[in-house]
């Protein structure tokens, strides 16, 4: 998990997780905001063939509000839908072995409307698909969706749902939040 204080940050961090995987000749699987997506497509197209990627399937990107509204039931991460788009998807993208990475923001979706407990359900179900296909995840927060004081509890739980956490050296409000 890393928390971002500029959706630029959140495209930069994209651009060098999936730029890691292809040089790592790993499957992706990117579901973010489509606006983030294009930031970090520039910064790649520098020095990756991006429709090649995409092309040959080694990279797949889906609009994380999209792909949100697919997997849920009145607002809510459905288990059942997860597991159609996501798992699908996933699983596709694993066949014959091949080694896997996630970006998500879907999360962030949620969080941003102020929907913390659908996030961490979110949370959950990713974890459980990670449970039965091996893939890193990587999954993006906005800072700025915790620094209330009644945002404490969501925090806490979400974090927990995490092995590993991370900012931008430049994200200097998201780094209050690790301490």
């Amino acid at each position: 998990m890393q928390f971002f204080d500029s959706h630029q940050t959140a495209a930069t961090a994209l651009a060098e997780f999936v730029r890691a995987g292809l040089a790592r000749n790993e499957r992706i699987v990117v579901i973010a905001r489509l606006a983030d997506w294009n930031r970090a497509a520039v910064d790649l197209s520098r020095d990756v063939a991006l429709s090649e990627a995409i092309g040959s399937g080694r990279l797949t990107v889906c609009d994380s509000t999209r792909t949100l509204d697919a997997i849920s039931v009145n607002g809510w991460p459905s288990p059942e839908r997860f597991d159609r788009v996501v798992g699908t998807m996933i699983a596709a993208a694993h066949a014959g072995g091949s080694a896997l990475r996630a970006y998500g923001d879907m999360v962030d979706v949620l969080a941003a409307d102020g929907r913390c407990d659908a996030a961490a359900r979110l949370e959950e179900l990713w974890n459980d698909l990670r449970a039965r296909v091996p893939f890193t995840l990587f999954c993006g927060y906005s800072s700025g969706h915790f620094c209330g004081a009644q945002s404490g509890a969501a925090l806490r739980q979400i974090r927990q749902l995490h092995s590993h956490e991370q900012c931008a050296p430049s994200d200097l409000v998201a780094a209050s939040l690790l301490e």
